[in-house]
């Protein structure tokens, strides 16, 4: 077989002694067809005729395309060469690399996971160029497309501050004399958002006593949420040395790790236990040593939180209802403690919620004794 049959084999497959032509159609030209490939039927038994038959498809078809391709090539000015040659600004898919290697430093595979999809949509919008070349209108542009996709205003909102945040950052740290494309890039608000509901004292009790009921790692997570308002991720990657039950007033220490990292500066704390997060850290130490204390979906190269996070979910809208979800008892865990008149700024630092003023970030806090005396009021 020749060169070109070969070339030409690869779009021939046989189903029922009958020969079919097959070929996707390149992402480039999509938009012209309603398929995501061209197949029909040669029609031959005859391999050798199929091939022939083949080849003179495929060349019809390359000049087709080839066609819509000079229909939509742009061909440059002196203008459009002039102003290329003075944008000498790194490109965006630059930026990004840039941003990540500074930045991505300590943090999760989430943060990078969202900071690429962040800039592929955009590059996939208005192509990868240096960031002095993009127009504020290109930004519009690319946020009304975003909102064609049916995406939420939330999940816009993400992905313009995301882009935002890496273009800011490599103008900041190159000293360059750019413009932001994505500044004061207006993002309406859908007003049938609604934001996670608090879950009720009355319902966080009911949850607990199912959890002691149960008995199961995926009730010791959730208890262990329920009376210390910790992040699923937090909890789910803890560290059995993290949970200290020895001394008088029993406490986790929350701390990175590398499977798991923390959200912020401030989501490094100590955390009193008391109720139900008391009885789940000592459940968790009962149990066969290791150590994670969830070794089901933490080990020493991740912290699978989203699949502890579907398990529960699912468990709670059929135990209380479907609007709540674990990130719920987080909401709750700030609610009581203001029913309990706690200090704002001891919520704070109990939640791992950033600080508000630069006075806060003064001194080393609330002892453990005034922070254990403060959550025995959740009992």
């Amino acid at each position: 077989m020749t060169v070109e049959g070969f070339v030409e084999a690869k779009y021939v497959y046989c189903r029922n002694n009958i020969y079919y032509f097959c070929r996707w159609i390149p992402s480039d030209i999509k938009p012209y067809y309603t398929k995501q490939k061209i197949t029909h039927t040669l029609k031959t038994r005859s391999l050798k005729r199929a091939l022939m038959m083949a080849r003179s498809i495929n060349a019809k078809i390359e000049d087709y395309w080839l066609g819509i391709r000079l229909k939509n090539y742009e061909v440059p000015t002196s203008a459009s060469i002039e102003n290329e040659q003075k944008h000498d600004t790194p490109t965006i898919v630059d930026c990004l690399e840039h941003y990540l290697s500074i930045k991505g430093k300590g943090k999760s595979k989430a943060f990078e996971n969202s900071s690429r999809r962040a800039v592929k949509y955009f590059v996939s919008h208005a192509k990868n160029k240096p960031i002095s070349a993009y127009l504020g209108t290109e930004a519009v542009s690319f946020r009304d497309a975003l909102a064609t996709k049916k995406l939420s205003p939330a999940s816009i909102r993400r992905i313009i501050a995301t882009l935002k945040a890496i273009t800011n950052f490599t103008i900041s740290e190159l000293g360059l004399n750019a413009k932001n494309p994505f500044t004061g890039l207006y993002i309406p608000k859908n007003q049938d958002e609604t934001k996670r509901p608090s879950i009720s004292p009355k319902l966080v009790h009911k949850v607990q006593q199912e959890c002691f009921s149960i008995n199961d790692d995926l009730r010791w997570i959730t208890a262990l949420i329920s009376d210390t308002g910790m992040r699923l991720a937090e909890v789910v990657g803890l560290k059995t040395a993290d949970i200290n039950l020895k001394q008088d007033i029993p406490y986790i220490n929350l701390t990175p790790h590398s499977s798991r990292t923390l959200k912020t500066t401030s989501s490094k704390r100590i955390i009193p236990l008391v109720g139900a997060s008391l009885w789940a850290a000592k459940q968790v130490l009962k149990a066969p040593t290791n150590e994670y204390a969830f070794p089901r979906y933490t080990n020493s190269n991740k912290c699978n939180s989203n699949s502890a996070s579907a398990a529960i979910n699912k468990w709670l809208k059929k135990l209380i209802g479907k609007d709540y979800v674990i990130h719920g008892f987080r909401h709750s865990f700030r609610d009581r403690l203001r029913n309990k008149n706690t200090p704002t700024e001891m919520i704070d630092q109990l939640g791992g919620w950033s600080m508000q003023t630069v006075g806060q970030s003064y001194g080393q806090g609330f002892n453990l004794e005034n922070l254990h005396k403060q959550m025995k009021l959740l009992e």
